[in-house]
């Protein structure tokens, strides 16, 4: 379970299992996400989730993967009747549970009461294709990533490094976050039309109430007002042009999940919210712009699209920005950080991480 970076992480620990066993191809059509939850080469995976290549660029990863190799990165390869002959692609589902009408709904409609006992051998024994990551150890997927980091002290291993350069956006989500990041052509007195350059900041206030009670939250900056009073006081607006928010605004609005003793406080981060993107930041120097649903309810996408879809926009966008302010102690701003460094946005030596916590802005080093 979790939100976007959670299941990237689920989807290197299939590739670091594919590479320790030799496997040099992924089915594509098994590589699913939901809004929730990643469900790759598992058993429960069901028609409903999103397809990978709604979400990413399946001919940019494999292109990454000929150039290191299948050995540090697999290819993506789509069904074949051939070899993939125990795989339903109708329903995206292995034939094994697909035939068992009882048990298909019931994992459809999300309850699996009886599922690890009645079907795991079934799917440990396939072969075409081989499953991984379901049934009795649908945590090995979390177990195999970080065993297999933990062989790296801390270090990137070239599988990772790969990653990095081969998950990018589908050409539909990439071509709303160069919407975003990249400022309009404007003319200049002799109508010579020139574009300025990248100046984005982007904030990643990791303050929606699910979050607030979490034990995560102990080292993070809690209140929305306290923060943009940081990130005025610390940075210059003349350095940018526009802000932009990685905050979920549905989730900022569901008081309740903040718990009594901090509902307070939950229903004052929602004002700030309100009051900034209505005055922006330095008095109204710079706009502010609210990533998150808010984008992605406009293009059109399916309702269990739309907040993850939103997620990786709002990482993406986060990862060209010339600037990223991001929350300390968070997965997702950690992994912003290690990706702008590793790709560095366009035209930039200096990444310009930096970070927010109870005590102030610091730059990551």
């Amino acid at each position: 379970m979790g939100g976007f970076r959670n299941q990237h992480m689920r989807l290197l620990g299939l590739v670091f299992h594919a590479i320790r066993h030799n496997i040099s191809n992924l089915l594509l059509d098994s590589l699913r996400y939901d809004n929730m939850a990643i469900v790759v080469n598992a058993s429960d995976c069901m028609s409903g989730r999103i397809p990978f290549e709604d979400l990413f660029d399946v001919d940019r990863w494999n292109q990454v993967s000929d150039t290191v190799g299948t050995n540090v990165l697999p290819r993506l390869v789509k069904y074949s009747p051939e070899h993939h002959s125990e795989w339903d692609p109708e329903n995206a589902i292995f034939r094994a549970l697909a035939h068992n009408n009882e048990t298909y709904m019931t994992i459809r409609n999300g309850r699996v009461p009886r599922f690890k006992e009645l079907l795991l051998p079934e799917i440990q024994n396939a072969t075409k294709p081989y499953g991984f990551g379901s049934g009795k150890a649908t945590g090995r997927l979390w177990n195999v990533y970080y065993d297999y980091k933990s062989k790296f002290k801390g270090r990137l291993s070239p599988t990772e490094m790969a990653a990095m350069f081969a998950l990018q956006p589908s050409p539909r989500l990439a071509k709303v976050i160069d919407s975003i990041i990249k400022p309009q052509q404007t003319a200049n007195n002799n109508n010579v039309l020139s574009t300025a350059t990248n100046a984005m900041l982007v904030i990643h206030p990791r303050v929606e109430p699910e979050m607030l009670n979490h034990r995560c939250s102990k080292r993070m900056a809690k209140n929305l007002t306290q923060i943009f009073q940081m990130t005025e006081k610390a940075m210059n607006a003349s350095d940018y042009q526009q802000a932009y928010l990685c905050i979920s605004r549905s989730e900022v609005e569901n008081f309740q999940k903040a718990g009594k003793n901090l509902q307070a406080l939950a229903e004052e981060n929602l004002h700030e919210l309100n009051r900034v993107r209505k005055e922006g930041f330095w008095s109204g120097a710079i706009p502010v712009m609210e990533g998150g649903e808010l984008v992605t309810s406009q293009m059109g996408l399916p309702t269990d699209m739309v907040q993850t879809a939103a997620q990786i926009i709002n990482f993406f966008v986060a990862v060209q920005a010339k600037a990223f302010l991001g929350t300390f102690g968070s997965s997702y701003s950690t992994d912003v950080w290690t990706t702008r460094y590793i790709l560095k946005p366009e035209n930039q030596e200096n990444p310009f991480n930096y970070y927010h916590g109870p005590d102030g802005i610091g730059m990551v080093a």
